[in-house]
């Protein structure tokens, strides 16, 4: 995946919501949506990190983006903040939020 340097300031302010959610004691969860005009308006995610942190399933699975809005282009994981998210879930996970 090859990411562009205007899409840089919004994934880094996912990294700053997941990180402020963790801290707020909720899940590390942080979202922005980008319309191709770089309009900001508010995510397929979490896939098998749950599960690699021992986490039960929800009862509820939440949608994909792809499933929700399937014209909408969707890029990721980015790699060099795959690691920094992961870690936010398992302090979530692990009790150390």
């Amino acid at each position: 995946m090859v990411v562009r340097g205007a899409e840089r300031p919004h994934l880094r302010r996912c990294v700053e919501l997941a990180t402020a959610a963790l801290e707020a004691g909720a899940e590390p969860f942080g979202s922005v949506l980008v319309g191709a005009d770089g309009t900001v308006a508010s995510s397929e995610q979490l896939g098998t990190w749950p599960a690699e942190l021992g986490v039960p399933a929800p009862p509820v699975r939440p949608p994909a983006v792809r499933d929700v809005a399937p014209d909408v282009a969707v890029e990721g994981p980015v790699p060099e903040l795959t690691g920094e998210i992961r870690a936010l879930h398992r302090r979530f996970h692990t009790g150390r939020g």
